[in-house]
């Protein structure tokens, strides 16, 4: 501070007094229509306050108030604003329907619909009316309205949204495209197409559309988001996760437009972390807070809270057939919120994702065994399952390489139709791994290949599911096959990979497992690395006898958590004892804590090998069965095995050192049998120097 040589204060000298003056004049005050051309909604916002505030407000100023806090997603100031305006004596007509569009977004149907009535005929009032009727599901009134509709520019938009909203993609886009023809300078059609293809599973075609866009206006909030979840589909969580930080550091702190959005797809990119901080407050503004908060508790396995949040849910999206003799239908949209903003009156902004989710689990059990041996529950994890990344359609590349390998798409893989029903559930083949074509390891207990138009419908079926497993309920079971059924069934999602692990997860309910393995043979190539598919695919086939098959599918799972599931030891060890490697199926045992699954699996070794004749594991576990519950089958199975070794020892087909463990087994009985077997044995050993 001691060697300054500028002063801190004054130092005006050098410029003159005249320039000042001069420069000061120069400058131009803001203007209202500068401010709208720059969409700095903000900005005219803050002008518009201080002229009114500072007693230099125009005529129109309280009207443009309102217009620009609708603009800025301020829509409850919004309608303040407008609601204002009606108290006058002087107040516009339109204002009425102005005031409807504000309750709109505020979710208030009924109440826009009362105060759109009172506003003059106009095409607004009609667009309007047009979306409530099609929030209400009042199809009659829907086609009045659409009658009404007009070939300019705003009704068509709202036209493409309606058929956006009812998941007509292909509708939207040619309308969107035709208005692009004719209006180059309309940039932000590039959006609404974009969302579009995004909605089709297209997402680099998304992305390039969108990329128009962006170059010219780089800071939309839609196109941002949209971007991201392009980067979501296509990458993973963190790249979409980077897009949407780049749309929070450009907002300003007074942004509300699509704040619940961000927040809700942050959770999504996140993989779920935050999931309960940040969606149950969402769940009556954002639709799919709710399906993705369901999907978290089933991922954190609690079915029962997920059951009670889905139970009610009304489906949002179009039926994909004829529903299920229930009153549980809702079908589950698990996509990022990047709904049009069309002009007129569209919905705005509603998030959508995955979150998180557990696999499908159906219990099956295979045939009992020797001495009324338990059953091996069969547990069906994942078939239909919901993913962090959800893929849809069949590609147009994958569909020209099928039909190039002879396969055609909308029949079973081998072309011919085994059961009267195949024909009406065409099997399709979608490219459920289909980021970019190719294949990706998948997180386990997760659904995965989630379609948009059944999303609803799925999980209702995989909540029903893994609660009628957990509980025991037949009726919740079956109700899950419905659904599932419904959906595999619909001639819109047959040819998608969802749908046939609907159909797949339908039979696996039925135990018609040669269906499942002709749904599952035609995908499996793009789950070589899923644990939660192998562990199904390993079942059905263990199911249908093809062990050796099944146990190398079961050993390609890597999750610690279904590799200490009791049904997949179970299977695994069946396995092994059907291809006559019983030692391996012990050491299964071995490894187990005491408990009462160790205790059936111990039951399962004991019979299946005694079935099998491999006598020799089968006598120790049944020794170990009888020493823990003296049970006289378990004496029976006990000695039938020791009887069996020494048949086997006869026959030169099992080491004669055997007989050594065979003998102390025997006399850990108190029956009186024991003796005269040991007395035989002996008897034996001595003749052909075997020594004891």
């Amino acid at each position: 501070m001691l060697s300054r040589v500028k002063p801190a204060v004054g130092g005006d000298s050098a410029v003159s007094s005249s320039e000042k003056k001069r420069k000061t004049k120069s400058r131009k005050i803001p203007r209202l229509e500068d401010y709208l051309s720059q969409r700095d909604y903000l900005g005219a916002l803050t002008l518009l306050e201080f002229q009114r505030n500072g007693g230099a407000a125009e005529e129109n100023t309280d009207l443009w108030i309102g217009y620009c806090a609708f603009h800025l997603g301020d829509h409850k100031r919004s309608m303040e604003e407008y609601r204002s305006l009606t108290l006058r004596p002087d107040c516009p007509d339109e204002v009425w329907v102005f005031l409807g569009c504000a309750l709109f977004f505020l979710g208030l149907y009924k109440e826009a619909e009362e105060v759109a009535l009172k506003g003059p005929k106009s095409q607004l009032q009609n667009r309007l009316l047009f979306h409530l009727a099609h929030k209400f599901g009042d199809e009659k009134k829907l086609m009045g309205f659409h009658q009404n509709l007009e070939d300019v520019t705003e009704d068509q938009l709202s036209l493409a949204s309606i058929h956006y909203m009812r998941s007509h993609y292909q509708e939207a886009i040619d309308i969107y495209k035709r208005i692009l023809l004719q209006n180059r300078e309309f940039l932000a059609l590039n959006v609404y197409v974009a969302l579009c293809y995004y909605k089709l599973d297209y997402y680099d075609v998304s992305q390039e559309v969108l990329a128009v866009y962006l170059q010219n206006v780089p800071d939309s909030t839609i196109a941002l988001n949209l971007k991201a979840c392009n980067h979501f589909r296509l990458y993973n969580g963190k790249a979409a996760e980077a897009e949407l930080k780049n749309l929070i550091d450009i907002s300003s702190s007074s942004f509300e437009f699509a704040k619940e959005l961000i927040r809700h797809n942050l959770v999504v990119f996140r993989g779920g972390e935050g999931a309960l901080q940040v969606l149950p407050p969402l769940i009556d503004v954002i639709s799919e807070a709710r399906l993705n908060l369901v999907i978290y508790y089933l991922r954190q396995d609690d079915v029962q809270e997920a059951y009670n949040l889905i139970k009610d849910l009304e489906p949002t999206t179009p039926q994909v057939g004829s529903p299920p003799d229930t009153d549980q239908k809702a079908l589950l949209r698990l996509s990022h919120g990047v709904v049009p903003d069309c002009h007129g009156v569209t919905q705005n902004g509603s998030g959508s994702s995955s979150v998180t989710s557990p696999a499908l689990v159906l219990v099956e059990t295979p045939n009992e065994s020797v001495c009324g041996g338990p059953v091996v529950s069969t547990k069906m994890i994942g078939l239909v399952s919901l993913h962090l990344h959800p893929y849809r359609t069949i590609c147009r590349n994958c569909v020209r390489m099928f039909k190039l390998h002879g396969m055609d798409y909308h029949r079973t893989p081998s072309g011919t139709s085994t059961a009267p029903y195949r024909d009406v559930w065409r099997v399709g083949l979608a490219n459920t791994a289909a980021r970019r074509h190719t294949e990706r390891q998948t997180s386990e207990y997760i659904l995965k290949g989630v379609v948009n138009a059944a999303l609803e419908y799925i999980l209702k079926g995989v909540v029903n599911a893994a609660l009628g497993q957990e509980i025991g309920s037949r009726d919740h079971l079956k109700i899950a096959q419905q659904f599932f059924q419904l959906v595999g069934g619909s001639a819109s999602e047959c040819d998608t990979i969802p749908g046939r692990q609907c159909m797949a997860s339908c039979f696996f309910l039925l135990k018609q497992f040669e269906d499942v393995l002709i749904y599952l043979n035609s995908v499996k190539s793009y789950f070589y690395t899923d644990d939660t598919f192998n562990f199904n695919y390993a079942q059905a086939k263990a199911a249908l006898g093809s062990y050796k098959e099944a146990e190398e599918v079961f050993l390609l799972i890597q999750s610690e958590k279904i590799k200490n599931d009791y049904v997949y030891l179970s299977w695994l060890a069946r396995c092994y004892i059907m291809n006559q490697k019983a030692r391996l199926a012990w050491e299964l045992y071995l490894k187990m804590e005491t408990s009462s699954d160790s205790f059936s699996l111990l039951q399962l070794i004991a019979n299946d090998c005694y079935k099998m004749g491999q006598f020799y594991y089968a006598a120790k576990a049944f020794d170990v069965l009888e020493r823990l519950d003296p049970n006289p089958e378990y004496w029976e199975g006990k000695r039938g095995a020791c009887v069996g070794i020494f048949q086997l020892i006869l026959a030169g087909r099992e080491p004669r050192e055997s007989l050594k463990e065979v003998l102390p087994m025997l006399r850990s009985t108190g029956n009186p049998q024991v003796e005269y077997i040991i007395r035989i044995m002996k008897k034996w050993a001595k003749d052909n120097r075997v020594a004891l």
